[in-house]
């Protein structure tokens, strides 16, 4: 069972996903995520999928800034275990999914 933070103030928040079971998992759900510009993203466990939707139904994986990498030109699909990243921009909605088969556990703030 994934969580889901809706705020539709401009406030930040802060959203703890939960332990996946099986590859595709979503941990975590911000939507709307609108008044938010900046999410940053905490692979605690295993590896996880970014992905950002425009209208609410498509979803797709973003690269990421590897905020751990010594350039900061550095961007990533898949965040591995103990990594931070950081996406920028406007979305409708943003969240955080399982890569692969081990159980994976993250979480995502917005501000």
């Amino acid at each position: 069972m994934s969580k889901k933070f809706s705020d539709t103030r401009n406030t930040p928040g802060c959203l703890a996903g939960v332990t996946g079971v099986n590859a595709g998992d979503v941990l975590a759900t911000i939507n709307p995520a609108l008044n938010f510009e900046r999410f940053c993203i905490h692979a605690i466990a295993n590896t996880l999928d970014v992905q950002a939707t425009n209208d609410g139904t498509n979803w797709v994986t973003v690269a990421v800034q590897d905020l751990a990498a010594t350039a900061s030109t550095t961007y990533v699909t898949t965040l591995t275990a103990g990594k931070l990243g950081m996406l920028v921009g406007r979305f409708v909605g943003v969240r955080i999914r399982q890569s692969g088969a081990s159980a994976a556990s993250g979480n995502i703030s917005a501000g």
